[in-house]
């Protein structure tokens, strides 16, 4: 009876280990993530602790639509914001989002940021609009760009109440001319 009952612990345990997720960063810590050439990013998820007033994030990657192989790339020079500021970044013309950089400041409860873009030479972004926020203060953000589309820009504000940010995005078709 008793290894019965192991064997269904250690099922149990490994089901729940196996079901969680594995963040781009640790709580307070720096965020260094970019896709691999010539991917870009797909999708976007992260939660809030009201406990140390961070988020974590993962992100997904995918190939660009339209068969385009971006792999001309380069990072922001500096951060695009400051600590409490607004986050507006649009990636230059006809590059795409594929990677981010953070850091956190516990004085601040918030993070400063970075992007890093990629373009293919013969696709050009047209048709762009921005998403309505795509979370709540201290909710989980979900986010998948739409087929066909890509992410070439970030927005996002800081609440010193609530020691967390609102984001959106802004999404392009990406075709060849």
């Amino acid at each position: 009876m008793f290894a019965k009952v192991f064997v269904l612990a250690l099922v149990v345990a490994l089901t729940n280990a196996k079901a969680e997720i594995e963040f781009d960063n640790e709580w307070e810590g720096e965020l260094d993530f970019e896709c691999d050439r010539p991917e870009m990013i797909h999708g976007i998820y992260s939660v809030h602790s009201n406990k140390v007033d961070d988020r974590k994030f993962r992100f997904d990657c995918t190939q660009a639509p339209s068969g385009a192989t971006p792999g001309k790339c380069q990072w922001t020079d500096d951060f695009v914001n400051r600590y409490d500021e607004t986050v507006m970044y649009a990636c230059p013309a006809n590059m795409i989002l594929a990677g981010v950089k953070s850091f956190f400041r516990k004085k601040s409860e918030d993070r400063i940021m970075r992007f890093k873009c990629c373009k293919d030479s013969g696709v050009l972004t047209t048709g762009c609009t921005i998403t309505d926020y795509i979370n709540d203060w201290d909710e989980e953000l979900r986010y998948q760009v739409p087929d066909g589309k890509v992410v070439i820009g970030w927005f996002s504000v800081h609440s010193d109440k609530k020691g967390d940010r609102r984001h959106r995005m802004l999404e392009c078709r990406y075709r060849t001319p």
